[in-house]
């Protein structure tokens, strides 16, 4: 699921909303789940077989990532479900124009989620989680460079403060000697994620793929986002959803960024890493 799709005979359907489909040597599994069901109804036409679904991870809990989950439960009951800490702390986006405050949570709770006999595995930023041999969850993403600032608009919780986004997580795939980074919306900032990432494994992030959140960044910003990025060994980008629009037109993206949409495929050569790497945790 994505805002746009590809063209195509499948008549696929877009929202504003994240969704992939990863398979890997041992896994097949979902990293967040768009708004609504749209993103199955997709799967089946791809000729997606959801029932194969071993476990569901959410890259954070707003709704065009976390809200099409309950809907999954009609193909599949996954195993586990991967969130970051906070996850439940409900989300909102304020219009001060307006005075208002938007709900842009989940729309589901930890009791639903009991009640439909799924484990909840919260992950930390003490540890690296790996899903198997190819795939791994981080977080605890340190706040490192200052102009990569969050949206003053997204509060959370009773007190409706300043969301930090300390839920957040990302997917990280082997790639060569390094890895492909999977990502939602990277609130916490892409190049503050990049950098924890190979400081905490010693490997390079040599693929960004998801959404980076610069719609709206000025042409500035986007350049030094990019120039950074590069500088740490990122080669290739493959963007969606929040990251630009589809027809962006800043002469600020590299050349070699590839908008990808719904109905796209990323394959990416992969070796693996064992399950006795130092500091990684393996859940059984």
């Amino acid at each position: 699921m994505n805002d746009w799709v590809v063209d195509g005979p499948w008549e696929l359907e877009a929202e504003h909303g994240l969704s992939f489909y990863v398979e890997t040597p041992q896994s097949k599994f979902v990293f967040d789940c768009g708004h609504t069901e749209a993103a199955w109804r997709n799967a089946e036409k791809m000729g997606v077989d959801l029932s194969a679904v071993e476990f569901v991870a959410l890259s954070h809990s707003h709704y065009d990532h976390a809200g099409g989950f309950p809907s999954l439960l009609e193909y599949v009951k996954p195993k586990v479900l991967y969130t970051g800490k906070n996850f439940w702390q409900e989300k909102f986006s304020y219009n001060k124009d307006k005075g208002e405050y938007a709900y842009k949570g989940c729309g589901f709770t930890k009791e639903d989620l009991a009640g439909w006999g799924i484990e909840q595995f919260e992950c930390d930023g003490t540890v690296t989680v790996q899903l198997d041999n190819y795939a791994m969850l981080l977080t605890g993403f340190s706040r490192r460079y200052d102009f990569e600032t969050i949206p003053e608009k997204f509060v959370r919780g009773e007190d409706k403060e300043p969301d930090t986004f300390d839920d957040e997580i990302c997917l990280l795939l082997k790639e060569g000697t390094g890895w492909a980074m999977v990502v939602g919306c990277a609130h916490r900032g892409i190049l503050n994620m990049v950098a924890e990432v190979k400081e905490r494994t010693g490997k390079d992030v040599v693929r960004v793929v998801g959404g980076i959140h610069l719609v709206g960044a000025g042409d500035e910003r986007i350049r030094r986002t990019f120039k950074e990025l590069k500088a740490m060994g990122v080669q290739c980008f493959n963007l969606c959803h929040c990251s630009a629009d589809k027809c962006h037109q800043s002469g600020a993206w590299p050349a070699n960024l590839e908008s990808f949409a719904g109905g796209s495929t990323i394959q990416v050569e992969t070796g693996g890493y064992g399950a006795g790497d130092d500091g990684l945790f393996r859940r059984q």
